[in-house]
């Protein structure tokens, strides 16, 4: 049975030190931070939130924050360096999937809808798992559900329309779509929704329209039923309407430079991605130097119910511009750069920049890697300690037409051992960092690295590297 752990705890500090990620101290660590943040969305919550705090209270709610495979314990680190206490892990300090945790507050929630990078989604669980072995016994006990009439929002007259997403394994209910219409019809049935009237509008909707996302996952009979808090992904930040070929995710790029201790008070002079591609890297990068949330150009989440509250939504991501502005005052300049040889690329990098604010901070160049003004010429930058960090092709998707390799020479080895050659002769104090496919590919760079952590990426195992330690100052 899952077990309550406070961050204070010595077995939760172990934990974090066996999973061998560098600790270190975001913005909003500070006490002046919380003071800050709290006199700044402090305001009087409109009739319609009161009401929704009577009937839904927050602190009985549980959620889980849902992360791509090996990003768990950064989703921790992060939960805990927000304030978040709640948290609950298995039994054998295990994560899987991501991270369950509780709040106390409609504002903590919305804190984790803003701060966390490495975090998918955010599901809140609609009751504890509960026994049902035939499709009828499963429309009763959903139907019963106390939480469809405290947690749902009625729209003239109507719930949202739902994406009903069903896992079963060892249980007698099997049919995923028979499961997932059984379950439908019990949330109608606890709403008094008329089903026909629902089915139509089903019927007559676009594809394209938001849905609310809900999980049912049956396990040895026991259901479990959870509700995403956001209609959309939290990866997807908004920012990005153009992109290249196979394009990072989001949340993956945040991932891979937190987990490097990239952050706004990191001792990093500057970050360089010479394979920049629509900019995920370098954008998320300038977002984190300069303290902007991740989630600050998302709608309002808990849409379609009543705990939506886009007054106090926009009066946390207000507050957190105020903040990235004293942030980035008190910082001075970093040096950002990216660069790629495809010039339709770079002028889809260049709109994502504007869109997420940062064009004052990114500089771009339509070159090859060998051609990065950084690498030719990093004295006149006057950055020490630079970040390289880039993801290249993994040359699992190369063209068929093309010929196979002579003598068994990866296609792209000579591409990453450039990228190995440029960051070892622009500096003595530069860090390295890549995303690989291919661990063995990686290591072709000449550069000694470490694993930070592996996960899934494009149906992919991809790895992420970077270096163990800064390389001592070459002799004269």
């Amino acid at each position: 049975m899952n077990r309550l752990i406070s961050i204070c705890t010595a077995r939760n500090f172990c934990r974090v030190q066996r999973a061998k990620i560098p600790v270190f101290h975001t913005f909003t660590d500070s006490p002046a931070f919380r003071q800050n943040y709290s006199s700044r969305t402090q305001h009087v919550l409109p009739k319609n939130a009161r009401d929704a705090q009577k009937l839904c209270n927050v602190k009985s709610l549980k959620f889980f924050a849902s992360t791509s495979p090996g990003l768990e314990e950064l989703a921790l680190k992060e939960l805990l360096s927000i304030g978040i206490k709640d948290i609950k892990i298995n039994p054998d300090d295990t994560l899987i999937g991501g991270v369950q945790f509780g709040v106390t507050s409609l504002e903590d929630i919305m804190k984790c809808h803003l701060h966390l990078g490495t975090v998918s989604h955010i599901y809140l669980r609609a009751s504890k798992p509960f026994l049902a072995t035939g499709m009828e016994e499963l429309v009763r006990k959903v139907s019963k559900l106390e939480f469809w009439q405290s947690y749902l929002s009625s729209q003239d007259g109507l719930i949202p329309l739902f994406d009903i997403r069903v896992t079963a394994s060892k249980s007698r209910l099997f049919h995923t779509a028979g499961i997932a219409e059984r379950v439908e019809r019990g949330i109608l049935k606890a709403m008094n929704v008329d089903s026909d009237a629902y089915a139509s509008l089903k019927q007559n909707s676009d594809k394209d329209k938001e849905r609310l996302r809900i999980l049912v996952r049956i396990q040895q009979n026991q259901v479990e039923i959870s509700v995403d808090t956001a209609c959309t992904p939290l990866h997807r930040r908004g920012y990005r309407l153009q992109s290249g070929k196979a394009p990072l995710r989001e949340d993956l790029a945040y991932a891979f430079l937190y987990a490097q201790g990239w952050c706004s008070k990191s001792p990093f002079g500057g970050l360089v991605d010479p394979m920049c591609g629509s900019g995920t890297i370098l954008i998320e990068g300038a977002s984190m130097a300069s303290g902007l949330p991740p989630g600050r150009l998302r709608p309002a989440p808990f849409k379609h119910s009543q705990l939506w509250d886009p007054q106090l939504w926009k009066s946390m991501v207000e507050a957190s511009r105020v903040r990235a502005l004293e942030c980035k005052d008190a910082q001075g300049s970093l040096v950002i750069i990216g660069s790629d040889r495809d010039t339709g690329v770079i002028k889809a990098a260049t709109e994502n920049i504007k869109r997420a604010g940062l064009e004052d901070m990114i500089e771009l160049h339509d070159c090859s890697i060998s051609d990065n003004p950084w690498f030719l010429d990093s004295a006149s930058y006057n950055a020490h300690n630079m970040l390289v960090a880039v993801n290249p092709p993994y040359g699992v998707r190369l063209s068929r037409n093309k010929k196979k390799p002579k003598r068994n020479i990866h296609p792209l080895l000579s591409l990453y051992q450039t990228l190995g050659r440029c960051s070892n002769g622009a500096a003595s104090d530069v860090n390295f960092g890549i995303i690989a496919h291919d661990v063995n590919l990686a290591r072709q760079t000449g550069v000694k690295m470490k694993s930070q952590f592996t996960t899934r990426h494009g149906g992919l195992s991809v790895t992420a590297l970077s270096t163990v330690h800064s390389r001592p100052a070459k002799a004269s």
